[in-house]
């Protein structure tokens, strides 16, 4: 991370490479959906396996309430391990891989209350998931391929991102040294897929 801050007796605004973490479970939250993951440190905690990215954040405080929001100028996905030696997983991926980038601007926000008995958060998030998803293949066959099939064909799969709005609560609590956390999230999400031409894509290979 390397960001500028601006700490005023209120709260505090960053600007640069920054990694987000929000929610109140510690780990695998449904709402911390802003920073990418790096799977090369898949086995890492925290936010170790998370990737900076270029963001405007900052926090609002009045007593025991706090609200929050991010903007990230340009979407960032995942970094996934394809044909590496150095890894070990194998994961079913075409070797040329083509995604279906997105330029679009993402942003969240956040309300948080911390008392002496409880915390709760609410969150928002409006922007497309980290994690390519499938949204369909081109296949073409050669006559001189013989009987057409999957093991003969010629596949193009089509990966893109979903445009994804989540809507998150959280609540945790002590128990004398037991901590209680939970987490949900409602998630809506569109494939963007609105016609033949947004998965359709020429033969990339010769005739």
């Amino acid at each position: 991370e390397m960001y500028l801050s601006w700490y005023m007796p209120f709260g505090q605004f960053n600007f640069g490479n920054i990694i987000h973490s929000w929610g109140i479970l510690s780990n695998n939250s449904p709402t911390d959906n802003l920073s990418p993951t790096n799977y090369y440190y898949i086995f890492s905690k925290g936010t170790e396996r998370k990737i900076s990215q270029l963001a405007l954040a900052g926090d609002l405080y009045f007593n025991n309430h706090s609200f929050g929001f991010a903007y990230n100028p340009n979407h960032q996905g995942t970094t996934i391990p394809i044909n590496d030696s150095e890894l070990p997983l194998e994961l079913p991926l075409p070797s040329k891989l083509i995604v279906n980038e997105v330029n679009s601007p993402e942003y969240a926000f956040r309300y948080r209350y911390s008392g002496s008995l409880f915390d709760v958060e609410l969150s928002y998030f409006d922007g497309y998931d980290k994690t390519m998803s499938l949204l369909g293949a081109n296949t073409w066959w050669s006559s001189s391929w013989g009987q057409q099939s999957l093991e003969t064909a010629y596949v193009d799969t089509v990966l893109g991102y979903r445009q994804s709005e989540i809507i998150g609560a959280g609540f945790s609590t002590f128990i004398n040294d037991l901590s209680l956390k939970t987490e949900v999230a409602y998630f809506f999400t569109d494939d963007q897929v609105n016609d033949k031409s947004d998965i359709y894509r020429e033969f990339p290979g010769s005739y």
